[in-house]
Protein backbone atom coordinates (compact mmCIF):
# COMPACT_ATOMS: atom_id res chain seq x y z
CA UNK A 1 0.00 0.00 0.00
CA UNK A 2 1.37 3.43 -1.21
CA UNK A 3 2.79 5.29 1.71
CA UNK A 4 2.00 8.67 0.27
CA UNK A 5 -1.62 8.13 -0.83
CA UNK A 6 -2.24 7.18 2.90
CA UNK A 7 -0.60 10.37 3.91
CA UNK A 8 -2.68 11.87 1.26
CA UNK A 9 -5.78 10.26 2.71
CA UNK A 10 -5.11 11.24 6.59
CA UNK A 11 -4.77 14.70 5.62
CA UNK A 12 -8.09 14.85 3.82
CA UNK A 13 -9.81 12.82 5.43
CA UNK A 14 -10.52 14.85 8.83
CA UNK A 15 -12.20 16.78 6.76
CA UNK A 16 -14.73 14.49 4.97
CA UNK A 17 -17.79 12.81 6.42
CA UNK A 18 -18.24 8.87 4.95
CA UNK A 19 -20.89 6.67 4.57
CA UNK A 20 -19.57 3.10 4.55
CA UNK A 21 -22.28 0.21 3.57
CA UNK A 22 -21.55 -3.21 3.12
CA UNK A 23 -23.40 -6.30 4.00
CA UNK A 24 -20.35 -9.22 4.29
CA UNK A 25 -19.73 -8.81 7.89
CA UNK A 26 -15.86 -10.04 7.07
CA UNK A 27 -15.21 -7.32 4.68
CA UNK A 28 -17.29 -4.87 6.56
CA UNK A 29 -14.92 -5.10 9.64
CA UNK A 30 -11.29 -5.60 7.46
CA UNK A 31 -12.50 -2.03 5.53
CA UNK A 32 -13.71 -0.56 8.98
CA UNK A 33 -10.18 -1.11 10.68
CA UNK A 34 -8.49 0.29 7.69
CA UNK A 35 -10.97 3.52 7.09
CA UNK A 36 -10.96 4.29 10.12
CA UNK A 37 -7.22 5.01 10.37
CA UNK A 38 -7.81 7.87 7.76
CA UNK A 39 -11.42 9.11 8.07
CA UNK A 40 -12.23 11.01 11.35
CA UNK A 41 -15.76 10.94 10.36
CA UNK A 42 -17.24 7.09 9.43
CA UNK A 43 -20.54 5.71 9.74
CA UNK A 44 -20.92 1.87 8.88
CA UNK A 45 -24.07 0.11 8.61
CA UNK A 46 -24.89 -3.57 7.03
CA UNK A 47 -27.88 -2.97 4.08
CA UNK A 48 -29.52 -0.42 2.20
CA UNK A 49 -32.50 0.49 4.19
CA UNK A 50 -30.19 1.18 7.42
CA UNK A 51 -27.75 3.12 5.16
CA UNK A 52 -30.87 5.24 3.61
CA UNK A 53 -31.62 6.05 7.24
CA UNK A 54 -28.31 7.10 8.22
CA UNK A 55 -27.83 8.98 5.24
CA UNK A 56 -31.07 10.85 6.18
CA UNK A 57 -30.25 11.65 9.45
CA UNK A 58 -27.04 13.94 8.34
CA UNK A 59 -25.31 13.87 5.13
CA UNK A 60 -22.39 12.57 4.06
CA UNK A 61 -19.71 13.86 1.80
CA UNK A 62 -18.96 10.39 0.38
CA UNK A 63 -20.77 7.09 0.19
CA UNK A 64 -19.29 3.85 -0.58
CA UNK A 65 -21.70 1.26 -0.92
CA UNK A 66 -22.09 -2.23 -2.16
CA UNK A 67 -24.60 -3.45 -4.64
CA UNK A 68 -25.98 -6.99 -3.32
CA UNK A 69 -27.26 -5.93 0.06
CA UNK A 70 -30.53 -7.64 1.52
CA UNK A 71 -33.58 -5.13 2.49
CA UNK A 72 -32.98 -2.40 -0.62
CA UNK A 73 -29.93 -3.30 -3.17
CA UNK A 74 -27.41 -0.69 -3.86
CA UNK A 75 -29.10 0.52 -7.06
CA UNK A 76 -32.26 1.08 -4.99
CA UNK A 77 -30.51 3.35 -2.35
CA UNK A 78 -28.61 5.65 -5.13
CA UNK A 79 -31.86 6.75 -6.48
CA UNK A 80 -33.37 7.48 -3.20
CA UNK A 81 -29.60 9.02 -2.43
CA UNK A 82 -29.89 11.02 -5.72
CA UNK A 83 -33.61 12.30 -4.85
CA UNK A 84 -32.22 14.14 -1.59
CA UNK A 85 -28.81 14.84 -3.17
CA UNK A 86 -28.37 14.85 -7.13
CA UNK A 87 -24.89 15.99 -6.70
CA UNK A 88 -23.66 13.62 -4.33
CA UNK A 89 -20.53 11.63 -4.36
CA UNK A 90 -21.21 7.86 -4.44
CA UNK A 91 -18.53 4.72 -4.50
CA UNK A 92 -20.18 1.55 -5.70
CA UNK A 93 -18.07 -1.79 -4.62
CA UNK A 94 -19.36 -5.42 -6.42
CA UNK A 95 -18.79 -8.67 -6.55
CA UNK A 96 -20.18 -8.61 -10.06
CA UNK A 97 -18.62 -7.24 -13.07
CA UNK A 98 -22.75 -6.82 -14.67
CA UNK A 99 -23.34 -5.32 -17.68
CA UNK A 100 -27.11 -4.16 -16.43
CA UNK A 101 -25.23 -2.87 -13.32
CA UNK A 102 -22.56 -0.90 -15.04
CA UNK A 103 -25.67 0.55 -17.27
CA UNK A 104 -27.56 1.83 -14.65
CA UNK A 105 -24.77 3.12 -12.34
CA UNK A 106 -23.83 5.12 -15.26
CA UNK A 107 -27.39 6.03 -15.37
CA UNK A 108 -27.45 7.18 -11.84
CA UNK A 109 -24.12 9.27 -12.33
CA UNK A 110 -21.80 6.91 -9.66
CA UNK A 111 -18.28 8.50 -9.74
CA UNK A 112 -16.52 5.57 -9.24
CA UNK A 113 -16.73 1.28 -9.80
CA UNK A 114 -14.93 -0.35 -7.86
CA UNK A 115 -14.45 -4.42 -8.36
CA UNK A 116 -14.18 -7.16 -5.49
CA UNK A 117 -11.93 -8.70 -4.86
CA UNK A 118 -10.08 -5.48 -3.92
CA UNK A 119 -6.11 -4.62 -4.91
CA UNK A 120 -5.85 -2.95 -1.95
CA UNK A 121 -3.39 -0.02 -3.62
CA UNK A 122 -5.37 0.66 -6.18
CA UNK A 123 -8.74 0.71 -3.98
CA UNK A 124 -6.69 3.35 -1.91
CA UNK A 125 -5.52 5.56 -4.60
CA UNK A 126 -9.28 5.25 -6.26
CA UNK A 127 -10.75 6.10 -2.58
CA UNK A 128 -8.00 9.09 -2.75
CA UNK A 129 -8.89 10.82 -6.12
CA UNK A 130 -12.51 10.71 -5.10
CA UNK A 131 -11.65 12.09 -1.50
CA UNK A 132 -9.65 14.48 -3.06
CA UNK A 133 -12.82 16.05 -5.31
CA UNK A 134 -14.86 16.41 -2.04
CA UNK A 135 -12.23 17.96 0.13
CA UNK A 136 -10.62 20.17 -2.50
CA UNK A 137 -14.79 21.56 -2.85
CA UNK A 138 -14.97 21.86 0.24
CA UNK A 139 -11.98 23.91 0.90
CA UNK A 140 -13.46 25.93 -2.36
CA UNK A 141 -16.56 26.48 -0.11
CA UNK A 142 -14.74 27.43 3.46
CA UNK A 143 -11.85 29.82 1.51
CA UNK A 144 -15.23 31.48 -0.51
CA UNK A 145 -17.17 31.83 2.48
CA UNK A 146 -14.03 33.48 4.53
CA UNK A 147 -13.40 35.58 2.18
CA UNK A 148 -16.97 36.90 1.81
CA UNK A 149 -16.70 37.40 5.66
CA UNK A 150 -13.71 39.52 5.46
CA UNK A 151 -14.94 41.47 2.61
CA UNK A 152 -18.38 41.66 4.54
CA UNK A 153 -16.19 42.63 7.91
CA UNK A 154 -14.09 44.79 5.80
CA UNK A 155 -16.83 46.64 4.25
CA UNK A 156 -18.56 47.31 7.71
CA UNK A 157 -15.15 48.35 9.11
CA UNK A 158 -14.28 51.06 6.50
CA UNK A 159 -17.96 52.26 6.73
CA UNK A 160 -17.68 52.98 10.39
CA UNK A 161 -14.20 54.25 10.23
CA UNK A 162 -13.79 57.65 11.41
CA UNK A 163 -11.65 58.82 8.75
CA UNK A 164 -13.63 59.81 5.66
CA UNK A 165 -12.11 57.78 2.82
CA UNK A 166 -13.14 57.39 -0.96
CA UNK A 167 -12.73 54.74 -4.13
CA UNK A 168 -11.74 56.30 -7.38
CA UNK A 169 -11.10 54.55 -10.56
CA UNK A 170 -10.71 56.78 -13.86
CA UNK A 171 -13.54 59.48 -13.97
CA UNK A 172 -15.62 56.83 -11.53
CA UNK A 173 -16.05 57.38 -7.51
CA UNK A 174 -16.54 53.30 -6.62
CA UNK A 175 -16.86 53.79 -3.17
CA UNK A 176 -17.44 56.30 -0.28
CA UNK A 177 -17.75 55.34 3.15
CA UNK A 178 -20.29 56.86 5.85
CA UNK A 179 -17.82 59.60 7.22
CA UNK A 180 -17.02 60.79 3.81
CA UNK A 181 -21.09 61.23 3.68
CA UNK A 182 -21.26 62.93 6.46
CA UNK A 183 -18.65 65.57 5.78
CA UNK A 184 -18.63 66.56 2.21
CA UNK A 185 -21.24 68.04 -0.04
CA UNK A 186 -21.08 65.44 -3.08
CA UNK A 187 -24.09 64.20 -3.53
CA UNK A 188 -24.42 62.88 -7.09
CA UNK A 189 -24.49 58.68 -7.81
CA UNK A 190 -21.92 57.23 -7.01
CA UNK A 191 -19.92 55.76 -10.48
CA UNK A 192 -21.10 58.76 -12.36
CA UNK A 193 -18.62 60.49 -14.59
CA UNK A 194 -20.13 63.71 -13.83
CA UNK A 195 -19.23 63.19 -9.71
CA UNK A 196 -15.95 64.97 -9.43
CA UNK A 197 -14.34 64.33 -5.94
CA UNK A 198 -11.95 67.40 -6.65
CA UNK A 199 -15.77 69.74 -6.30
CA UNK A 200 -15.40 69.23 -2.32
CA UNK A 201 -12.28 71.69 -2.38
CA UNK A 202 -12.69 75.13 -2.04
CA UNK A 203 -9.88 76.04 -3.81
CA UNK A 204 -10.88 76.66 -7.26
CA UNK A 205 -7.84 75.74 -8.74
CA UNK A 206 -8.82 72.03 -7.83
CA UNK A 207 -12.10 71.99 -7.67
CA UNK A 208 -12.83 71.39 -11.66
CA UNK A 209 -10.02 68.49 -12.05
CA UNK A 210 -10.90 65.11 -13.58
CA UNK A 211 -10.20 62.58 -11.27
CA UNK A 212 -7.11 61.76 -12.74
CA UNK A 213 -5.48 65.27 -12.72
CA UNK A 214 -6.87 65.42 -9.15
CA UNK A 215 -4.70 62.24 -8.06
CA UNK A 216 -1.59 63.75 -10.12
CA UNK A 217 -2.05 67.33 -8.16
CA UNK A 218 -2.02 65.69 -5.00
CA UNK A 219 0.92 63.05 -5.92
CA UNK A 220 2.80 66.25 -6.99
CA UNK A 221 1.50 68.83 -4.04
CA UNK A 222 1.17 66.39 -1.08
CA UNK A 223 0.67 69.13 1.86
CA UNK A 224 -2.58 69.55 3.22
CA UNK A 225 -5.38 71.42 1.68
CA UNK A 226 -8.06 73.27 2.69
CA UNK A 227 -11.73 71.93 2.41
CA UNK A 228 -14.94 73.12 2.55
CA UNK A 229 -17.53 71.58 4.67
CA UNK A 230 -21.29 71.21 4.79
CA UNK A 231 -21.19 73.96 7.49
CA UNK A 232 -19.30 76.16 5.66
CA UNK A 233 -16.63 75.97 7.93
CA UNK A 234 -13.31 75.86 6.40
CA UNK A 235 -10.90 72.95 7.84
CA UNK A 236 -7.12 71.65 7.43
CA UNK A 237 -7.03 68.12 6.04
CA UNK A 238 -3.86 65.83 5.14
CA UNK A 239 -5.49 64.04 1.81
CA UNK A 240 -3.35 60.44 1.52
CA UNK A 241 -3.43 59.17 -1.92
CA UNK A 242 -3.02 55.22 -1.97
CA UNK A 243 -3.16 53.04 -4.98
CA UNK A 244 -4.58 49.59 -4.65
CA UNK A 245 -2.42 46.73 -5.50
CA UNK A 246 -3.49 45.09 -8.56
CA UNK A 247 -6.02 47.13 -9.61
CA UNK A 248 -6.37 50.82 -11.42
CA UNK A 249 -8.26 52.02 -8.46
CA UNK A 250 -6.73 54.36 -5.79
CA UNK A 251 -7.95 54.70 -2.24
CA UNK A 252 -8.19 58.74 -1.07
CA UNK A 253 -8.21 59.32 2.78
CA UNK A 254 -8.40 62.63 4.27
CA UNK A 255 -7.27 63.18 7.61
CA UNK A 256 -8.24 66.39 9.50
CA UNK A 257 -5.21 67.47 10.86
CA UNK A 258 -6.21 69.84 13.67
CA UNK A 259 -8.73 66.89 14.88
CA UNK A 260 -5.89 64.75 14.54
CA UNK A 261 -3.29 66.69 16.82
CA UNK A 262 -6.35 67.37 19.51
CA UNK A 263 -6.26 63.59 19.61
CA UNK A 264 -2.53 62.97 19.88
CA UNK A 265 -1.96 65.53 22.71
CA UNK A 266 -5.12 64.36 24.42
CA UNK A 267 -3.71 60.77 24.61
CA UNK A 268 -0.42 62.12 25.91
CA UNK A 269 -1.98 63.83 28.49
CA UNK A 270 -4.17 60.98 29.67
CA UNK A 271 -1.36 58.50 28.88
CA UNK A 272 1.78 60.81 30.04
CA UNK A 273 4.57 58.75 28.32
CA UNK A 274 7.73 59.72 29.13
CA UNK A 275 9.36 61.23 25.98
CA UNK A 276 12.61 59.86 26.50
CA UNK A 277 12.37 56.02 27.82
CA UNK A 278 8.79 56.26 26.11
CA UNK A 279 7.80 54.70 29.59
CA UNK A 280 5.04 55.51 31.75
CA UNK A 281 5.88 58.59 34.28
CA UNK A 282 5.64 58.66 38.00
CA UNK A 283 2.87 60.85 37.46
CA UNK A 284 0.99 57.81 36.28
CA UNK A 285 2.13 55.53 39.00
CA UNK A 286 1.02 57.70 41.80
CA UNK A 287 -2.80 58.65 39.81
CA UNK A 288 -3.12 54.36 39.83
CA UNK A 289 -1.81 53.80 42.99
CA UNK A 290 -5.21 53.88 45.23
CA UNK A 291 -6.38 51.55 42.98
CA UNK A 292 -3.25 49.04 43.16
CA UNK A 293 -3.37 48.76 47.07
CA UNK A 294 -7.20 48.62 46.95
CA UNK A 295 -6.82 45.45 44.35
CA UNK A 296 -7.68 41.90 45.17
CA UNK A 297 -4.21 40.97 43.69
CA UNK A 298 -0.70 41.16 45.35
CA UNK A 299 1.87 43.54 44.36
CA UNK A 300 5.23 44.51 44.76
CA UNK A 301 7.23 46.92 43.43
CA UNK A 302 11.33 46.86 42.44
CA UNK A 303 13.12 50.06 42.16
CA UNK A 304 15.67 49.97 39.77
CA UNK A 305 18.70 51.97 37.64
CA UNK A 306 21.67 51.55 35.33
CA UNK A 307 24.53 50.35 38.10
CA UNK A 308 27.51 52.37 36.87
CA UNK A 309 26.34 55.88 35.51
CA UNK A 310 29.56 57.07 35.90
CA UNK A 311 31.21 54.85 33.50
CA UNK A 312 28.65 55.93 30.86
CA UNK A 313 29.05 59.35 31.17
CA UNK A 314 33.10 58.74 31.25
CA UNK A 315 32.36 56.67 27.91
CA UNK A 316 29.87 58.17 25.93
CA UNK A 317 29.77 61.71 27.18
CA UNK A 318 27.02 63.37 29.81
CA UNK A 319 25.04 64.78 26.40
CA UNK A 320 24.46 61.35 25.80
CA UNK A 321 22.09 60.49 29.00
CA UNK A 322 18.93 60.81 26.81
CA UNK A 323 20.10 58.89 24.24
CA UNK A 324 21.10 56.18 26.91
CA UNK A 325 18.14 56.63 28.81
CA UNK A 326 15.96 56.12 25.62
CA UNK A 327 18.16 52.90 24.57
CA UNK A 328 17.21 51.22 28.32
CA UNK A 329 13.63 51.93 27.63
CA UNK A 330 13.43 50.27 24.47
CA UNK A 331 15.17 47.19 25.96
CA UNK A 332 13.26 47.01 29.12
CA UNK A 333 9.91 47.01 27.05
CA UNK A 334 11.79 44.68 24.66
CA UNK A 335 13.00 42.49 27.65
CA UNK A 336 9.53 42.23 29.44
CA UNK A 337 7.20 42.35 26.85
CA UNK A 338 6.09 38.72 27.40
CA UNK A 339 4.83 39.82 30.85
CA UNK A 340 3.52 42.91 29.59
CA UNK A 341 1.57 41.76 27.13
CA UNK A 342 -0.10 39.36 30.24
CA UNK A 343 -0.37 42.05 32.63
CA UNK A 344 1.92 40.99 34.89
CA UNK A 345 3.87 44.10 35.27
CA UNK A 346 4.02 47.65 34.32
CA UNK A 347 7.18 49.66 33.80
CA UNK A 348 8.09 53.03 35.14
CA UNK A 349 10.17 55.79 34.67
CA UNK A 350 10.10 58.29 37.81
CA UNK A 351 13.17 60.44 36.92
CA UNK A 352 16.56 60.70 36.30
CA UNK A 353 17.44 56.64 36.71
CA UNK A 354 14.99 56.14 38.80
CA UNK A 355 12.56 52.96 37.15
CA UNK A 356 10.01 51.24 38.51
CA UNK A 357 8.37 48.09 38.17
CA UNK A 358 5.20 47.22 39.55
CA UNK A 359 5.14 43.15 39.52
CA UNK A 360 2.42 40.55 40.54
CA UNK A 361 4.04 39.55 43.82
CA UNK A 362 3.88 36.01 42.43
CA UNK A 363 6.34 37.07 39.18
CA UNK A 364 8.60 38.58 42.01
CA UNK A 365 11.66 36.07 42.24
CA UNK A 366 11.07 35.78 38.71
CA UNK A 367 11.37 39.40 37.53
CA UNK A 368 14.03 39.70 40.25
CA UNK A 369 16.50 37.42 38.08
CA UNK A 370 15.54 38.62 35.01
CA UNK A 371 17.24 42.26 36.61
CA UNK A 372 20.18 40.70 37.47
CA UNK A 373 20.77 39.21 34.55
CA UNK A 374 19.63 42.10 32.11
CA UNK A 375 23.18 43.60 31.83
CA UNK A 376 24.21 40.24 30.09
CA UNK A 377 21.61 40.81 27.31
CA UNK A 378 22.00 44.54 26.40
CA UNK A 379 24.20 47.21 26.40
CA UNK A 380 24.87 50.18 24.64
CA UNK A 381 27.09 51.93 22.36
CA UNK A 382 27.12 54.59 19.56
CA UNK A 383 28.55 54.77 15.97
CA UNK A 384 31.89 56.43 16.98
CA UNK A 385 32.11 54.62 20.01
CA UNK A 386 34.75 51.63 19.99
CA UNK A 387 33.38 49.86 23.14
CA UNK A 388 30.20 49.39 24.51
CA UNK A 389 29.44 49.54 27.53
CA UNK A 390 27.12 46.67 29.69
CA UNK A 391 23.65 48.21 31.08
CA UNK A 392 23.75 45.93 34.18
CA UNK A 393 21.17 46.90 36.67
CA UNK A 394 20.94 48.21 40.58
CA UNK A 395 17.78 47.03 42.09
CA UNK A 396 15.96 47.39 45.51
CA UNK A 397 12.71 45.67 46.23
CA UNK A 398 9.46 46.84 48.58
CA UNK A 399 6.73 45.18 49.74
CA UNK A 400 3.85 46.75 49.97
CA UNK A 401 2.00 47.58 53.02
CA UNK A 402 -1.62 47.00 51.84
CA UNK A 403 -3.25 48.76 56.05
CA UNK A 404 -0.35 51.46 55.32
CA UNK A 405 -1.63 55.00 53.02
CA UNK A 406 -0.63 55.01 50.03
CA UNK A 407 1.54 58.53 51.32
CA UNK A 408 3.28 55.95 53.57
CA UNK A 409 4.16 53.45 50.43
CA UNK A 410 5.24 55.88 48.25
CA UNK A 411 7.64 57.23 50.86
CA UNK A 412 9.61 54.22 51.42
CA UNK A 413 9.14 53.46 47.40
CA UNK A 414 11.20 56.58 46.60
CA UNK A 415 13.27 56.34 49.67
CA UNK A 416 14.58 52.73 47.91
CA UNK A 417 14.63 54.61 44.60
CA UNK A 418 17.67 57.02 46.57
CA UNK A 419 19.37 54.19 48.25
CA UNK A 420 20.49 52.81 44.74
CA UNK A 421 24.11 52.83 43.90
CA UNK A 422 24.22 53.40 40.55
CA UNK A 423 24.34 57.60 40.95
CA UNK A 424 27.62 56.87 43.19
Amino acid sequence: MNKDVIIKLRKMGSHVNILYIEDDKGISEQFETLFRKVFKNLDVVNDGVKGLAKYNESLHDIVITDIEMPNMDGITLIKEIRKVNPEQLIVVTSAYNNSKYLQELIEHGVDKFILKPFDMSKLFRDIAKIVSIRYNKKRAELLKKQLKEKTQLNQLLLDKMLTPIVVIDAEKILYKNEKFNELFELQCKIESEKCRLSSIFKSERISKLSHNDFVEYLVSYPSEKQIHLKNRKVEHFKVVISPLDGTTSTLVSFINTESSSKEIEKLRCEVKLDDSTHLLTRTTFVKEFDEVLDSHVEYSVLCFGLKNTKEFIRNFGIGHLHDIYETLGKNLQQYFEEDILKNRLTLYYFDTNHFVILVHSQENEKIKTMLKEFGNKYSYTTKQANKYESMFLDFLSVELNKKASAEKNMAEIENQLYMLKGDN
